[in-house]
């Protein structure tokens, strides 16, 4: 016996109800029963076909590369839809975020890229938390410099290590 598997999925609107993770899971699966790659580029072209109102609207507000690729579409999708409590959170751990004792600085610098991405923070603020929280004898190194971008004092803190 075959399990059940739902094979269409509910529209998504971009009311402040609707869980944008779940809904993710949901359009995953749906690609899967169908025989779509879930994060292909077929995945990309059938995203706004389940997509109403709002999220149609903000859908084709993106640039044609963020529509094209589904990694991207995806991130800014959550970044959209996602409720103001997670971006908090977000927030608050990128405020937090110190690179560990152990942790790699590329691993730290993946960590604030990444978060920095979703949050669509600006440089100068992205500079500030990368350079707040680096190890203290790296983060004396860069500092000095007094870097004038996050990408400068990232390459400051690589030749340091």
């Amino acid at each position: 016996m075959f399990p059940y598997y739902r094979t269409n999925i509910d529209y998504f609107y971009g009311y402040e109800n609707e869980n944008v993770k779940n809904w993710l899971i949901r359009f995953q699966n749906f690609l899967i029963v169908k025989a779509f790659e879930p994060h292909g580029c077929e995945a990309a072209r059938i995203f706004p076909f389940f997509l109403r109102g709002v999220a149609q609207t903000w859908y084709y507000s993106l640039a044609d590369d963020v529509r094209d690729n589904f990694f991207d579409l995806e991130k800014a999708f959550i970044f959209r839809f996602l409720s103001y409590e997670y971006r908090f959170r977000l927030r608050e751990e990128l405020g937090l975020k110190r690179q560990g004792i152990s942790e790699s600085l590329q691993d730290y610098i993946d960590f604030i890229e990444e978060r920095a991405q979703l949050l669509e923070i600006d440089d100068e603020t992205k500079l500030f938390v990368f350079a707040n929280g680096l190890r203290d004898d790296i983060k004396r190194v860069v500092l000095m410099k007094s870097p004038k971008s996050f990408y400068e004092a990232v390459s400051l803190a690589q030749h340091k290590v």
